[in-house]
């Protein structure tokens, strides 16, 4: 026996002393080679009994776990491993003998060697690539090329391949548009990579099915797919020379599509993890793409058991702690605009602005895919009203539920969810122990219920929560995830109830439910649907509701912004609604349009001053008719309106927002007109500004700086930006936080016009501000919100101009030209088309600037106002 093991020794020896290669270096690449056909690093006794199964599986030979362990360090030895043992491991790894291996890893020389496998895996991976990229262009649900960058996803996926992470995930739910957003920036990948030091391989997840279904290892998989020979380690591609700048960038695009057992799927998770932690710092990164419920069901917990996944995976995402997993911002306000711009507003002259549109309908085209939905609209429905938030849901459910596959048992499990909720009346919380009893959504084998519910969950259209119970058990809750679908099923269900829209529904609804978001969802939709259907009948006696009611509905603001649009509407209840003293309150003088100030609200205020006859109510109504006719240059109409309300005065038992109005066209009628601000109204600002503050905290007090910002707009129109900074500071409350370097704690909108203020005065601004204004932009809304963001959009346009970044100057200038001259707010395009003339000189572009100007300069001199002070 000793002479055996002498014996075996010096053949050891003799291999490497033939061959001048140190042998603990080739033993430790033996090792490598074995956890690559393994397919997961050696760590635990358990990977080490596994391993010797699977030798013996694969060689008919033994080598025990305990020789194993000492073999990787797990156990203490004094001796290497026998030849045995190697020669054992060679044939697992596909070889004859030890002997073999090192011959076959000493041939040639490595970096030469590995130069060859490079070119060829450079080739064999961009191939894929670009198969992928094709696959995801044909079935972009708009045109590849006009889909919009997502510049803060990218900009994250640009972080983490700085960072010292391996791996991060993109996670969101189906029609999120992840794909689109994962193929747009590995194209710049691949652009930026023209010294080819980098592999890239993109590819789409179903393709794991038929090698990790039959039981290969993940490992092993994309070993092959980047090298074509599963016994190739790619780490050695990356590791021949220290000095490389070589790496090895992965991109698995939907493990949701990998349609495997589940016992499967949990193996992959695993799999995923392993992989992630054998090549941590590597140079190797990994980019993977899932649907929430498919990572929160299969990796969160893999990920949560492993104790390196923080160190590895870029993102907190590797645990929900209770909130929505999805990763990706929606699309922003300006990546919504362009992409609208290249389709349905393409060519033509009346276009849709999102700043236009209702705010949950905004917010639902975030979504890509309703955005998708909603460009097939051509964005208008035939009574050329813009299409609603209800249409578009309709939409969604008919291209998701009706027209899709498993459509009635999809169809039969959000109809009990309903039921059981009572259709709106009881809370979105459905235990799923409620459905099991009525469908099978749990028994995979039991009919098709186990997979229309999977579906659902997958697209985000319900979600699970695990909750306590008020006996303290814990129950799965089941809720529809978007409350404005949920709104849409309801109210779909209360009109085929009811066979129609009448007004006794809309009393019913108001005696049903309690008072509560999903009310006022159900309300404001069902006035929308009865106002595109012209139904004026059931609409009439609307404010004839609970008066809690009509406040909640007009507040929501759907009400307002669909009787901004189809003139013979607002003709049939416009009058009916100026005589009603619940309207008059709730919503002429709530819901107080200047967004549409020149295009409907003026109307309105006509009739409302039919019947209020009270000096409060004349100064509100004639102050913005007065306004109204100077956004519109029209200076005879604003003479007349100024000339009635100098008669009368506003005391500090008016609103301070009545009070405001009545200044601030005063102001810009005496500079348009005067040429300077009559100082009558300086003092009066003043006086009026010290006493509201005094009345903080009463009902006299002004509120969130409305009399602040009223006023501060006009100044700064008028290129009063000391006066309008001293303005805004007064009006700051204790808890108004403002500093040289941010702006947080005040509205957006007084955020803006604080550095407006600023910029005026200086002619400055840093640039942290003008990011901050970028980033709230989406959070300016409400009806008088479009000239703060004509000003907002104007004032980072010219920051960005002088900063010679041409494209978002365009970008900015451009949008906020759009939304002066669709709101027919000429006043302010000519403001912006002077400014516009000033910067185009400065680009020595005179024939432009010279059009601009004679342009603006014609509008305001037929005015009648003073050119020089617009």
């Amino acid at each position: 026996m000793v002479i055996f093991f002498h014996s075996a020794f010096s053949q050891i020896t003799a291999i490497f002393d033939g061959n001048n290669i140190n042998q603990n270096f080739m033993i430790d690449r033996l090792k490598t080679k074995t956890e690559v056909v393994f397919g997961k690093t050696i760590k635990t006794q358990k990977d080490c009994t596994t391993l010797s199964l699977r030798v013996l599986e694969a060689t008919g030979e033994v080598i025990s776990h305990s020789t194993i362990r000492r073999c990787w360090g797990l156990l203490k030895a004094n001796t290497k491993p026998s030849l045995y043992t190697l020669d054992v491991l060679s044939r697992y790894c596909g070889l004859k003998t030890w002997a073999e291996f090192v011959k076959l890893n000493t041939e040639k020389s490595p970096i030469e060697d590995n130069n060859k496998q490079w070119t060829t895996s450079l080739k064999r991976c961009l191939d894929e690539t670009k198969e992928t990229i094709d696959y995801i262009r044909r079935r972009c649900g708009i045109q590849y090329e006009l889909a919009a960058d997502r510049l803060l996803a990218t900009d994250r996926l640009d972080v983490f391949l700085r960072s010292t992470y391996t791996a991060t995930a993109i996670i969101g739910p189906g029609g999120y548009g992840k794909s689109t957003l994962l193929a747009k920036w590995v194209e710049k990948q691949i652009a930026k990579n023209a010294e080819e030091d980098s592999i890239i391989l993109f590819i789409r997840g179903n393709k794991l099915e038929n090698s990790i279904g039959a039981g290969s290892q993940l490992k092993n998989w994309i070993n092959y797919r980047i090298t074509g020979d599963s016994m190739v380690d790619i780490s050695d591609l990356v590791a021949h020379n220290k000095n490389s700048k070589r790496s090895i960038l992965i991109i698995i695009d939907g493990l949701d599509e990998i349609n495997l057992p589940e016992n499967r799927c949990t193996i992959l998770a695993d799999q995923l993890s392993e992989f992630v932690s054998s090549y941590s710092a590597t140079g190797l990164k990994l980019i993977v793409s899932s649907r929430n419920s498919t990572w929160e069901k299969y990796y969160i917990p893999q990920l949560q058991h492993e104790q390196t996944s923080n160190k590895e995976w870029l993102g907190s995402w590797t645990s929900n702690n209770g909130k929505s997993l999805t990763n990706i911002p929606p699309l922003s306000r300006m990546e919504i605009q362009e992409i609208l711009n290249h389709t349905i507003n393409g060519g033509k002259t009346k276009k849709i602005l999102v700043d236009d549109l209702e705010i949950n309908l905004r917010q639902a085209i975030s979504y890509p895919y309703y955005l998708q939905l909603f460009i097939s609209t051509g964005g208008y429905s035939d009574t050329e009203l813009s299409i609603g938030t209800l249409d578009l849901m309709d939409m969604f459910l008919k291209s998701q539920i009706y027209n899709s596959p498993l459509a009635d048992e999809k169809l039969d499990i959000l109809n009990a969810i309903l039921e059981s909720q009572e259709y709106g009346i009881l809370k979105n919380t459905t235990y799923k122990t409620e459905i099991k009893k009525r469908y099978p959504i749990h028994l995979k084998t039991a009919g098709k219920y186990f997979d229309a519910y999977h579906d659902l969950i997958s697209f985000g259209i319900i979600t699970e929560e695990i909750v306590e119970s008020k006996y303290k058990t814990l129950n799965t809750a089941i809720r529809i995830a978007n409350e404005n679908l949920r709104s849409a099923l309801i109210v779909r269900h209360l009109i085929e109830t009811n066979k129609g829209i009448d007004f006794p529904l809309f009393q019913n609804i108001d005696n049903t439910y309690s008072e509560g978001e999903t009310k006022v969802m159900i309300i404001a939709n069902l006035f929308h649907e009865a106002y595109l259907t012209r139904n004026a009948i059931a609409l009439i006696p609307f404010f004839s509701l609970k008066q809690e009611t009509i406040r909640s509905v007009i507040e929501q603001g759907q009400v307002g912004i669909s009787l901004r649009k189809d003139q013979f509407m607002r003709n049939k209840l416009i009058p009916e609604y100026a005589k009603n003293t619940i309207a008059q309150d709730l919503l002429f003088e709530n819901f107080v349009d200047i967004d549409y100030l020149t295009i409907s609200y003026s109307h309105w205020l006509k009739e409302y001053l039919k019947h209020k006859k009270d000096k409060e109510s004349e100064i509100f109504a004639y102050s913005l008719l007065a306004l109204s006719s100077l956004y519109q240059l029209d200076r005879p109409r604003s003479d007349y309106y100024i000339n009635e309300i100098k008669k009368i005065s506003p005391s500090l038992k008016m609103k301070p927002t009545t009070i405001a109005r009545w200044l601030s066209v005063q102001i810009l009628h005496s500079y348009l007109t005067a040429g300077t601000i009559d100082s009558e109204l300086i003092t009066a600002v003043q006086r009026f500004q010290k006493e509201l503050n005094k009345a903080k905290g009463t009902k006299h007090s002004t509120i969130h700086g409305e009399f602040e910002t009223i006023i501060s707009t006009a100044l700064l129109f008028c290129k009063e930006y000391e006066f309008a900074s001293k303005v805004l500071s007064a009006g700051e409350k204790k808890e108004f936080q403002y500093d040289k370097n941010i702006i947080s704690g005040i509205t957006p909108e007084y955020a803006v016009l604080k550095v407006f203020a600023d910029y005026g005065k200086k002619e400055s601004v840093e640039i942290s501000k003008i990011i901050s204004i970028e980033n709230n932009l989406d959070s300016i809304n409400g009806t008088d919100s479009l000239s703060t963001k004509a000003l907002a959009y104007s004032l980072v346009g010219g920051f960005y101009f002088h900063q010679n970044k041409t494209q978002k100057f365009n970008n900015y200038f451009q949008t906020a030209l759009e939304l002066v001259t669709f709101c027919q707010n000429k006043y302010l395009e000519v403001k912006l088309l002077k400014q516009l003339s000033s910067l185009l000189r400065q680009l020595d572009e005179t024939g432009s600037a010279d059009q601009c100007e004679i342009y603006a300069k014609g509008m305001a001199e037929n005015s009648g106002f003073i050119y020089s002070k617009f």
